[in-house]
């Protein structure tokens, strides 16, 4: 999923992804639209299930922040 704040001209996107193990991490990344700087976070969740729950917070999240969903 990928967010960006036009006033701010700033994006944060993230991903689903499993380890070698097979368990779930959501991979977050952020910035600034037409810049170099930003930076990266993953957060382990053990399933797809709780990856999932952890995204509609983060969507909660980004929408209280003035971000708006992209896709």
């Amino acid at each position: 999923m990928y967010w960006i704040n036009r006033t701010k001209n700033r994006f944060y996107s993230v991903t689903i992804a499993r380890d070698l193990f097979g368990e779930c991490s959501i991979l977050k990344s952020w910035g600034g639209v037409n810049s170099k700087l930003g930076g990266g976070d993953s957060e382990p969740c053990g399933c797809t299930k709780a990856a999932l729950l952890r995204i509609e917070e983060i969507k909660k999240e980004r929408k209280g922040r003035g971000y708006d969903l992209i896709g």
